[in-house]
């Protein structure tokens, strides 16, 4: 049997070494470029896919009355308003406690918070020990953002309490009552401690918002937004102004 003769390897070995090295130089030459077509393909797929959704959004926006979303979105900003504005929903509160025969009080603009209630039950334990007691800080929150916060006192009967609730439930600017604590007074009449909360939306722009989809308007908003409407509505009543300085509007 014939044997093979490795010696004759020799002579292809730098060949081959020289090819596999020219093989390697020009892959580690292309693939910065091959890198920079993939990217460039990427973005221009982006754009592509971003133009489409333009399109489109124009031919929809085409088919919408615009004047009749208009009238929806301020119907909308009357119960849900955009800005924090103080007035028409204390002006609210006022119609209502004096059409349920209710008497203002009092009215406490920022009520306040606390951090948190275990920052509330350290300061009673330490009141226990008798050490010195530390005030709990006030912490800004989400809802804080989302939501205007205000505290008033009113007094007359349940019977009239109830009758508020149910017209402020009805009525908008959008306003609700958060907790309710009520004390007997000695002339048989009750005193009602209010904390209430009006709901404001601002109008926050994150990212590419002009390629978006066009919000659906579902059953389900519609039907809210129906409620909504059949809502009384006590923006724009002129609001009674009050000396600057004054502590307590409702006096």
């Amino acid at each position: 049997m014939k044997r093979f003769d490795f010696s004759n390897l020799g002579a292809y070995f730098i060949p081959v070494l020289v090819l596999i090295t020219i093989i390697v130089l020009v892959f580690l030459a292309l693939k910065p470029q091959v890198v920079n077509l993939k990217k460039s393909y990427l973005k221009v797929q982006e754009k592509s896919e971003r133009l489409e959704n333009l399109n489109k959004k124009i031919d929809i926006l085409d088919s919408i009355n615009g004047e009749s979303e208009n009238l929806k979105l301020i119907e909308a900003e009357k119960a849900v308003p955009s800005r924090k504005e103080l007035a028409p929903w204390l002006n609210e509160v006022n119609i209502l406690a004096d059409k349920n025969g209710l008497l203002k009080l009092g009215i406490n603009i920022k009520p306040g918070k606390v951090a948190t209630d275990s920052a509330a039950l350290e300061t009673n334990n330490t009141e226990k020990k008798g050490t010195p007691t530390k005030t709990a800080k006030t912490v800004t929150t989400k809802e804080d953002k989302e939501a205007v916060t205000f505290a008033v006192t009113l007094g007359g009967s349940l019977e009239n309490m109830k009758q508020f609730l149910l017209d402020l439930e009805g009525s908008k600017p959008l306003l609700s009552v958060t907790s309710i604590k009520s004390k007997l007074q000695e002339d048989g009449s009750y005193r009602f401690d209010l904390r209430i909360s009006a709901p404001i939306k601002g109008v926050t722009q994150k990212g590419d918002i002009i390629a978006e989809p066009v919000p659906a308007l579902t059953d389900a908003l519609e039907a809210i937004f129906k409620k909504i409407s059949r809502m009384i509505s006590y923006v724009g009543i002129s609001v009674p102004t009050v000396p600057t300085g004054v502590e307590d509007p409702f006096k």
